[in-house]
């Protein structure tokens, strides 16, 4: 009997942990195809590694070379680090995992006087006033900074005061891989008044390159009474709950740049929009902020999501933490803890897992689960989403849960039923994945931040470099990084673009008026918790709705691009929300079980022909499961359909159900085998269809009416909404509609399918001559026709869409196959850009149209693409993926490429044009 009691015991324990999801358990989804190395810094593995390569989202200086940890608590110190990509000896992104391009992943740690008058100075970052064109030569070969450190100090007894500390630092070898900081000198300390009438104390900050707009959250801990707000436009007041942390900003208009007296009186975000100091100048208070369903959010208004925020250098787009979900909930039926899906402890010593379940102690929930100060998924509002607050689908976003970071708190939780053949991963075997919250670095790692929460990014900075240049085939794309070990290449084309009208990567959406608490997001997931931890699980009343990430609006402009977009996806059936970044072809997915689907309302227009005068492109990655019986997969608003036999056959059902077109799938099933994904594009004209698979144009046929597979008001389905059991069984990820025009380029259908055309010789890549093979014939000679207007394509060139659909980082451009060639800049941007010349007039250029409309602010409009009678390095446009027009301080030789100036060179004041010695945009 003695060695029965430990066993029974533990199997008891178990049971609980299992006992209640049993509900759930049954209806698991099938293991994803694709399983990336979760959580990104694990305690488990030895000493805290990092899975990835890693450049920390420090707060850096305009050029992004000096670098400081926005805060560090309990610690009086300033720590700075040097950015230097030239240590890196390939992309970032292909780089060993931990820390990079850093010149010394430990800080250079000076000691500030602060500790003497009893206060803490812990919100600080650097600020870069723009007259002083940083960095000046100085010394033999050095680069001289002169900057400012810009904090509070705060003691949560007496109200804040702004401080600025300008810093001197000499850089050696700057811009080469040996360059690290030689010396810093400290100045003058100078303490700003006391900022009575706000919260004591504020928390990671933010100041635009050009010096005036301070950015930041509040925090009211330590308050007694909430923020009362008097608005300026209404004269009404507001009032911001202590529990709230509301994100504020300050506009410096009376002083110069960087100077702290200019910061005196505070607004929350919501306010912004309707700020007329800030509202022309700052992309992300150019439109009404939207939540992701498309309500307004009104002047003045508590946003619950307001954590960690980080806006760009020039204020165009803001990023912060929102949600609230979690794993550990109280039931109040029965009044135990429960697990939302089996978990169990990923190792035995001092787990509190299994002390809490079962038990109605709902306070030690938080022992196990930060529930309560909300770090979860990454969202972004600003120019570049039309003033959506759209939550990002990748791995900065690899889990929902806030869980307990420490070693013995991470858990095994069982979120699919297994599919074992696949590979060794426990989540193949098991079903299980390993939670590890990585939100506080309890020992912090060498060269990373404080929290895990944190973010960033250098932007396009070091664009010039072919280590850090774009590798993601989109135009408009950034180096991203959150404090738990992940850097990402972020692609917001699909968010800018007015012509989407669907863009589902399947994350769920939420409402901002239905927020569990002003610090709080309730999101729409399907399973019901309050703000006190209790929970009643997935019992119907909270609805599950999907994210739309089309961020188009009619009410921004009367332009005709402009459209109204459907608020969310409407979720019918089985389907659970991914609480982890696995399901989908990068990030999340939606599992379909063949009797389940999404259900979206296509609104009427303001113009009533609005639907029938375009051309539609219907997109859908699918990863396919089941025994291969013809399934619906799309039903349109006319009732037409499109069905799927698991990569046999592709049916279209016209309104009646009769079948209108058919194509046998098993002649490309060398597409279709590249991977368990593929993509499946569809282009609706007024008389014909199109079929394309992995980007490539394969079918093409008449239409038997003007509205199939066409939009209109309606209903548009994915999967099975009518409770037939005729669905496909999937999962599915990145659902795309959108308008494309006449003569759009073929490299815009292969990069929906999350690809980049590329010409090769038909003897060097046997891979891509076969998939070049089975492509329609119209593929290659459109390629050809958008190529011969500006050079002559050579005899025997052919062409094929590559993809990756077995990498986290996809297709890119330091990835290509052997003896490919990349055709994007010549397909998209045909003139280019050459220094000496002004930038060609792109106005008709289909490609920016998707971009750029009328209607829309000033850099996105299509004026923004006129010709003008400047050289194009001495124009202030600069296109996303360029970096800044000028460097400053030294340019060692071979900086910029071969062949250039011999030997270290100084710049004049006006700088040294970078485009003097690249082509922008040009693939490495």
């Amino acid at each position: 009997m003695g060695l029965l009691k430990p066993f029974v015991s533990i199997f008891c324990l178990l049971f609980l942990a299992f006992e209640s999801v049993v509900a759930t358990a049954a209806s698991l989804p099938e293991a994803p195809a694709n399983i990336w190395d979760y959580p990104p810094i694990s305690k488990l593995r030895q000493g805290g590694l990092y899975s990835y390569p890693f450049l920390p989202p420090f707060r850096t200086n305009i050029d992004g070379r000096i670098a400081i940890r926005s805060a560090r608590a309990g610690d009086e110190s300033l720590e700075l680090f040097l950015i230097v990509p030239e240590k890196l000896s390939q992309h970032l992104l292909l780089s060993a995992p931990g820390v990079r391009a850093v010149s010394d992943p430990e800080p250079l740690r000076l000691e500030l006087p602060f500790a003497s008058l009893k206060q803490r100075f812990l919100a600080r970052t650097l600020c870069d006033a723009p007259d002083d064109r940083n960095p000046q030569a100085c010394g033999d070969t050095e680069d001289c900074y002169k900057l400012k450190v810009i904090g509070l100090l705060e003691n949560r007894k007496q109200a804040m005061r702004f401080v600025s500390i300008p810093i001197d630092i000499r850089v050696a070898d700057p811009k080469t891989s040996k360059a690290r900081i030689e010396t810093v000198t400290l100045g003058d300390v100078t303490v700003g008044p006391f900022l009575k009438g706000y919260p004591r104390r504020m928390m990671e900050p933010n100041i635009t390159q050009d010096g005036r707009l301070w950015l930041a959250k509040f925090s009211n801990f330590g308050s007694k009474n909430a923020w009362q707000w008097l608005n300026p436009n209404t004269g009404k007041k507001h009032y911001f709950p202590r529990q709230s942390r509301p994100i504020a900003y300050s506009y410096n208009s009376t002083k110069a740049a960087c100077d702290i007296e200019g910061w005196t009186t505070f607004h929350p975000l919501s306010h912004a929009p309707y700020d007329s100091e800030i509202n022309r100048d700052y992309g992300f208070a150019h439109y009404p902020i939207r939540d992701p369903e498309g309500n307004v959010i009104a002047d003045g208004d508590v946003i619950a999501a307001d954590q960690y925020p980080w806006l760009s250098q020039d204020g165009s787009t803001l990023f912060f933490e929102t949600n609230g979900d979690m794993l550990l909930y109280l039931d109040p039926a029965d009044q135990k803890i429960k697990t939302r899906y089996p978990a169990r402890c990923a190792v035995e010593s001092e787990c509190l897992l299994d002390k809490i379940v079962g038990t109605a102690a709902k306070e030690r929930i938080e022992e196990l689960e930060i529930a309560r100060n909300i770090h979860r998924d990454v969202a972004m509002v600003g120019s570049w989403t039309h003033g959506k607050i759209v939550i990002i689908d990748d791995a900065t976003n690899f889990m929902d849960y806030a869980l307990n970071d420490a070693l013995q708190q991470h858990l095994w939780v069982k979120l699919y039923a297994p599919q074992p053949k696949r590979s060794n991963a426990p989540a193949h075997q098991r079903g299980e994945v390993l939670m590890a919250n990585n939100r506080q670095n309890k020992k912090i790692l060498p060269g990373s931040v404080d929290d895990g929460a944190q973010l960033g990014s250098i932007e396009n900075r070091f664009n010039y470099l072919p280590q850090l240049r774009t590798i993601t085939p989109r135009d408009v794309v950034w180096l991203f990084s959150k404090g738990n070990g992940i850097t990402t290449e972020l692609v917001f084309d699909d968010f800018i673009s007015p012509q989407i009208l669907i863009y589902a990567q399947m994350n769920a959406a939420f409402a901002n008026k239905d927020a569990l608490s002003p610090e709080i997001q309730g999101i729409h997931n399907g399973f019901t918790r309050l703000d006190t931890l209790e929970g009643s699980g997935f019992d119907g009343n909270t609805p599950i709705r999907l994210q739309n990430a089309a961020t188009s609006d009619a009410s921004l402009s009367d332009a005709n691009h402009f459209m109204t977009v459907p608020a969310y996806g409407e979720a019918v059936g089985n389907i659970r929300i991914e609480p982890y970044a696995l399901g989908g072809v990068k990030g999340k997915g939606l599992w379909l079980d063949g009797n389940s689907g999404l259900r979206y309302a296509i609104p009427k227009q303001t113009e009533q022909k609005f639907y029938t005068q375009q051309q539609w492109y219907i997109g859908l990655f699918l990863d396919q499961r089941g025994k291969p019986k013809l399934r619906k997969a799309l039903t349109f608003p006319d009732g037409s359909s499109v069905w799927l036999k698991h990569r046999r056959r592709l049916v279209v059902k016209n309104s009646q159900g009769g079948t209108q077109h058919s194509v046998d799938l098993t002649k490309f099933s060398q597409m279709l085998d590249q991977s368990s994904w593929w993509h499946l594009g569809l282009l609706s004209k007024e008389k014909s269809l199109s079929l394309y698979i992995n980007g490539m144009l394969v079918d093409s046929w008449k239409k038997q009416a003007a509205d199939e597979l066409g939009m209109r008001p309606g209903i548009l389905a994915l999967g099975d909404i009518d409770n037939k059991k005729q669905g496909v069984v999937a999962w599915v990820d990145d659902f795309k509609v959108l308008i494309v025009e006449e003569q759009t380029s073929m490299e815009m259908f292969c990069e929906h399918a999350k690809g980049t055309v590329v010409a090769f010789n038909a003897q060097h890549n046997d891979r891509l001559n076969q998939l070049a093979q089975l492509a329609h014939a119209n593929w290659s000679q459109t390629i050809r026709q958008e190529l011969v207007s500006y050079i002559k394509p050579p005899e025997g060139q052919r062409y094929a869409c590559f993809v990756n659909y077995n990498s986290e980082i996809g297709a890119n451009f330091a990835q290509l196959p052997e003896g490919a060639t990349p055709l994007r800049e010549q397909l998209l941007q045909p003139q280019g850009l050459h220094f000496g010349k002004s930038r060609p007039d792109e106005t008709q250029n289909r490609f920016c149209h998707s971009c750029h409309a009328d209607g829309l602010h000033e850099k996105l409009s299509l004026s923004a693409l006129q010709k003008k009678s400047v050289n194009m390095e001495d124009d202030p446009r600069r296109q996303p993926a360029q970096p800044l027009p000028k460097l400053f301080g030294r340019i060692p030789a071979g900086l910029i490429g071969a062949g250039k100036p011999s030997k270290t060179m100084t710049t004049d004041a006006a700088g040294m044009y970078v485009d003097q010695w690249i082509r922008v945009n040009t693939p490495p």
